[in-house]
């Protein structure tokens, strides 16, 4: 059941992606906006880079972990254990951002519930494989990384 759930929402979660890509720009989209939409943009990209130099060979799409492949809880997995979650949501606010649709909006709440619900099953696979992950989870933040000790 847990490879089926994990399956659909994997593609939930791409057809959400989609949507947000596609959506044509508004026109009434203004320069601040566009200009946070881009930084966000730049950030997400920036996070995905190190979530994935930092996974290796741990890297899979799915929730279920990647078969032999490490834990992994360092470089930017020290900080937040889903970083490549927080990069495709920092990548669909920025587009909502630049694009000022309610379409973007909306289908970004419906990305950030559906990786909600992906982490969810994720967590509990790792728990299910690895003795430390519940420790990990319990320490570190899933999606938003915490700037204080």
């Amino acid at each position: 059941m847990g490879d089926l759930q994990g399956r659909l929402l994997l593609y939930c979660q791409l057809i959400l992606m989609f949507i947000v890509i596609f959506i044509p720009l508004s026109i009434n989209s203004s320069l601040p906006w566009i200009i946070f939409g881009f930084l966000l943009i730049m950030l997400s990209i920036i996070v995905f880079v190190f979530a994935k130099r930092d996974l290796k060979e741990a890297f899979y799409p799915f929730p279920q972990p990647k078969e032999n492949a490490p834990f992994i809880t360092n470089g930017i997995y020290a900080r937040v254990r889903h970083p490549m979650y927080s990069s495709f949501l920092l990548g669909a606010a920025g587009l909502s951002s630049i694009k000022q649709s309610v379409i973007t909006y909306i289908t970004t709440i419906f990305l950030y519930l559906t990786l909600i619900m992906k982490y969810r099953l994720e967590d509990k696979l790792l728990r299910n494989m690895w003795d430390q992950a519940k420790d990990y989870q319990a320490r570190t933040p899933a999606l938003i990384p915490r700037w204080y000790s």
